[in-house]
């Protein structure tokens, strides 16, 4: 397949990210309001969508022009190896391994608790916890593989995570909240088990991250 075909198909599915993330946001927003944010399925999803506009950006003016000659864009592309900018690529990384750790999470941990077809297919979760991860992962690992990632970029995605943790953790101890997943229920369980827990996300994104990299650069021509 040539790059251009490559770049076509990542542009046509990125747009389809952008689209669904649009009517999921829409969806959650009007079922939980402002509290939407609190769970890492909506943040991970509002991210991609933001990265994937972004990503369109600059991959819409190389597969109208061939490549970027606009003066802006000229400047911002013309260092790189690849079409889109590097950080424009890690940014699809991260939100790509999110989206990954969300599908993950679902299919281990919260699945087999709220059942499978309503973790996968209820309300959004088709978007949030399906479609989107699916997606995303198809375009970053098998059509915009143009240059390579740098060892240690899974310490960004994992970095993205603890982001997320970090105030859900503070707001859970401050009595503030409670979950929004049972992993964060400090008070109904004990701390090792919540430390057991906290664990097992972190292993799984921090493998997650890896194998996504390694799959991605295995694809990428030298």
């Amino acid at each position: 397949m040539t790059k251009e075909k490559k770049l076509q198909l990542s542009l046509f599915i990125n747009l389809l990210i952008v689209l669904f993330d649009l009517m999921a946001t829409d969806y959650d927003y009007k079922l939980n309001g402002m509290d939407m944010f609190l769970y890492y399925t909506h943040d991970s999803n509002i991210f991609a969508g933001i990265v994937s506009l972004i990503y369109c950006g600059f991959s819409l003016t190389a597969v109208s022009q061939n490549r970027a000659r606009g003066i802006v864009s000229g400047q911002m592309v013309k260092k790189y190896k690849g079409v889109v900018p590097f950080f424009v690529k890690l940014l699809r990384y991260i939100a790509t391994c999110c989206l990954s750790l969300t599908f993950i999470v679902v299919l281990f941990l919260l699945g087999p608790n709220e059942g499978y077809q309503q973790a996968f297919l209820g309300n959004a979760h088709i978007i949030n916890h399906l479609g989107a991860p699916v997606l995303s992962f198809i375009s970053l690992c098998f059509f915009e593989n143009d240059i390579k990632l740098p060892k240690g970029s899974e310490l960004f995605a994992v970095l993205a995570t603890v982001i997320y943790f970090i105030p859900i953790i503070i707001m859970n101890i401050t009595r503030r909240i409670v979950g929004p997943y049972f992993f964060f229920h400090i008070y109904e369980q004990s701390f090792f088990m919540t430390a057991f827990y906290f664990i097992i996300v972190f292993g799984m994104d921090y493998l997650i991250s890896i194998g996504i990299r390694k799959l991605h650069d295995a694809r990428v021509k030298d």
